[in-house]
């Protein structure tokens, strides 16, 4: 093949999400920042497959409304649209 398509890698990363939680529900401590560490390495994994490839690789990513909270000028918490975010990892 000379091009694959991915439509979407956003469901990669759901995925990844959700085996997080349920290793973060599974711990003892409830940390989820500690669960990263198994998790991280599946998604370095799947991208250095994608940047590996002996052919072009297309991807898109879902994504969704972002908004900013913030306060007004009375010191009131707003909410605010900030455009489109992607729903994969930064």
């Amino acid at each position: 093949m000379e091009v694959i398509i991915i439509d979407s890698i956003t469901h990669e990363w759901k995925y990844l999400l959700d085996q997080a939680d349920k290793l973060t529900q599974a711990s003892n401590s409830k940390n989820s920042y500690t669960v990263w560490g198994k998790i991280t390495p599946h998604h370095d994994k799947f991208v250095q497959a994608i940047l590996q490839a002996n052919c072009h690789m297309i991807t898109t990513v879902r994504s969704k409304q972002d908004y900013d909270m913030g306060k007004n000028e009375y010191g009131k918490a707003t909410v605010t649209k900030v455009g489109m975010k992607q729903e994969t990892r930064d």
